[in-house]
């Protein structure tokens, strides 16, 4: 066979290996990625629907969030990790049940000061990011952080972060843990393109040709390409998911007609960690402070120490929360991009 025929025959060989990893990937994703069916929902508590969403089968707006999970969990579930808005939903969901207090300084900064209570339900993750906010100096626990303070915390957020994912993937919500199913299709992957550099070294000696071993290669790549997809739901975790979406609709709705206040008289404070996950804080906190201005409401919030008690200072008072959500997202990812974990981190995750 002359070499223009070998060469024909090695480009068609590495387009069907190529292809076939494509081909490989997709059906994989399908076959294993794929997320169960939602068991049937039962109405439960709900609002009426928002303008434009009718009845006629459709499903309407729930007005609660999921039973059984917090909102740190209800995003892990929804993104297939632990993302930053994660952090900051527990974060305020602590402050919330009276784990720590938010202060609003003069000079625009912000203050978390630990209270007291440590709620006997306190999760693992929970723990670990009230040690990270509030870690032992010189054998003695800080009271107070602040968001400056934040940026600088040692080994950054990862063990939160690696605490909040593996309770999650506990709970029965993804058939394989996201982690583990990420990191079995990246070591597929990476055996695979492993595999395609073998194959490469006795081929250049022999023939010079590389096209097949190039194919092999990136058959891994694609592979690895296709690990974010890998995490698949159950039945638990779709149900839960559909729940999450239909209680999404009725906070971005932000109507106060819809609100139950009988049965959510601090609508604000109960709702605003779930907003956070949803990325809904900005249009929450301007709801209220609307509410507020018209004075037709004045949130609750024991948690909240705003700038000043005069009515000057207290003008904008619960938009400002919005600010912030974005300032303690800023400092945890500042945190995490400038340090590494460190080995104390392993006794903070165990404790």
């Amino acid at each position: 066979m002359n070499d223009g025929a070998m060469g024909t025959a090695d480009l068609i060989a590495a387009t069907v290996i190529t292809a076939a990893a494509i081909l490989g990937c997709i059906v994989t994703v399908a076959w294993k990625g794929r997320d169960a069916r939602p068991a049937h929902i039962a109405p439960g508590p709900a609002g009426p629907p928002p303008p434009g969403h009718a009845g006629g089968g459709r499903r309407v707006v729930r007005d609660t969030a999921p039973p059984g999970v917090r909102p740190g969990q209800l995003g892990m579930l929804l993104d297939a990790r632990a993302e930053t808005n994660h952090l900051v939903a527990t974060i305020i969901d602590l402050a919330v049940r009276g784990c720590l207090t938010v202060a609003h300084e003069e000079d625009g900064s912000w203050t978390l000061r630990r209270t007291d209570t440590t709620p006997p339900d306190l999760l693992v993750y929970e723990r670990t990011l009230l040690k990270k906010l509030f870690p032992t100096v010189q054998g003695r626990r800080r009271r107070t952080t602040s968001t400056l303070q934040i940026t600088l915390t040692k080994g950054g957020f990862t063990t939160a972060r690696e605490a909040l994912a593996r309770q999650v993937g506990e709970m029965g919500f993804f058939r394989i843990p996201p982690q583990r199913a990420r990191r079995q299709m990246r070591r597929a992957g990476a055996a695979i393109s492993i595999g395609g550099v073998l194959i490469a070294l006795p081929l250049i000696a022999l023939t010079g040709e590389l096209l097949t071993a190039v194919a092999v290669v990136l058959a891994g790549l694609a592979v690895i390409a296709s690990a974010p997809l890998m995490p698949a739901r159950t039945q638990l975790g779709s149900t839960i998911r559909q729940q999450a979406e239909d209680f999404r609709a009725f906070l971005a709705a932000a109507d106060p007609e819809l609100i139950d206040w009988r049965r959510h008289p601090r609508a604000f404070s109960e709702f605003l960690a779930w907003t956070v996950v949803f990325g809904l804080s900005p249009t929450w906190t301007r709801l209220f402070q609307r509410l507020t201005d018209e004075g037709r409401l004045t949130p609750k919030t024991p948690w909240y120490l705003p700038v000043k008690e005069s009515f000057w200072h207290r003008e904008g008072h619960i938009e400002a929360l919005g600010e912030l959500v974005s300032e303690l997202s800023a400092a945890i990812e500042m945190a995490d991009r400038h340090e590494e974990a460190t080995p104390d981190d392993a006794a903070v995750q165990r404790w």
